[in-house]
């Protein structure tokens, strides 16, 4: 029965931020917007798991091209869980993650961090601001309100974004408190961010459209009728821009 709680959990975080986070959606998107319409890019950068919430929007079917995910082995669970948790607490670290991307002014960027409080995302979100890009933060107001910041500044991620999306994720992440586990199961701010980012770009593309502007949307390749023509030219636009393309 557990597994059905979780879901059902899920289902209520879901619906709830449908209701209270409209506003932050909304703004959040019309910065993505206003940034794509001057051919800009958006920059997704997360560490651990928050990574995922991030390559969600790169590359993904249904979703939009202009987006260069900030991948790093070092911050990555692909280059070792326990490695990548010691080096989001590093400071310094963002800076040269970021100086290895063509960044514009243009250009806006989306900081992925459950709790908010370590150096990496903290400091990718000063790094963005400092080279002009508006910053939206999709992390956890109940986490991040609940703990000490861990960065030199004092700063959590939400101090610094000009929007802040609410994952709606408790304290811990986990949702299910099971008899005879001390500790909950269940994380939830996967599945919450996930939906965050692609409601702000699909809230994005319609404003863009509303606009007169029609945005790049990438067809899944496994579907027999995909056409890439008009992705592949708008690749040539943003080539160096996107560096994992």
């Amino acid at each position: 029965m557990n597994e059905k709680t979780y879901i059902n959990e899920l289902i209520k975080l879901l619906r709830g931020l449908v209701k209270e986070q409209r506003k932050q959606i909304a703004d959040a998107a019309g910065i993505v917007a206003r940034s794509m319409m001057n051919d800009g890019v958006i920059h997704v950068f997360g560490t651990g798991h928050s990574s995922l919430v991030a390559q969600e929007a790169f590359m993904r079917a249904g979703g939009l091209l202009p987006v260069n995910a900030l991948l790093d082995e070092r911050v990555l669970l692909s280059g070792g869980s326990l490695n990548s948790s010691a080096m989001e607490r590093q400071e310094g670290l963002a800076a040269d993650i970021l100086s290895a991307h063509e960044i514009h002014s243009c250009d806006a960027g989306i900081v992925v961090s459950n709790a908010g409080r370590n150096a990496a995302p903290v400091e990718m979100a000063f790094e963005m601001k400092k080279r002009g890009l508006s910053v939206i933060a999709i992390t956890s107001v109940a986490h991040s309100t609940s703990v000490e910041p861990a960065h030199v500044s004092g700063n959590k991620l939400m101090d610094l974004a000009d929007v802040v999306l609410d994952n709606g994720a408790p304290y811990g992440d986990a949702l299910i408190e099971m008899p005879g586990l001390a500790v909950r199961m269940g994380a939830a701010s996967t599945v919450t961010g996930a939906a965050m980012i692609n409601a702000v770009l699909i809230l994005a593309a319609e404003k863009m459209l509303a606009a007169g502007s029609e945005p790049v949307v990438l067809p899944s390749g496994n579907t027999q009728s995909a056409d890439f023509s008009r992705v592949q030219e708008a690749m040539e636009k943003y080539h160096g821009r996107i560096k994992y393309l």
